[in-house]
């Protein structure tokens, strides 16, 4: 995803992809900064309810209604992508 707008953090990538065995990593939600797999080999695979994982589309969605000023209960904020 890309976002673009005056209400977002510029300048960041959030998470990394893993060299070693090619999944993307997931990223620390309030500061953006990336949580390898450190643990995985070039043939394992993350369990589903890994933490590690990027997070899920609960959090994207309310992220993208937060960047455009939608609020509702119970919504997810990615507090590392807005300014």
């Amino acid at each position: 995803m890309v976002f673009v707008g005056p209400r977002v953090r510029g300048n960041q990538l959030l998470g990394a992809v893993d060299t070693r065995n090619g999944w993307i990593s997931g990223f620390d939600l309030d500061t953006g900064v990336a949580t390898p797999f450190h643990a995985l080999g070039p043939d394992d695979e993350p369990v589903a309810d890994d933490p590690l994982l990027p997070p899920g589309e609960d959090v994207m969605f309310g992220a993208t209604l937060d960047l455009l000023g939608i609020t509702y209960d119970g919504q997810q904020n990615l507090p590392a992508l807005r300014v």
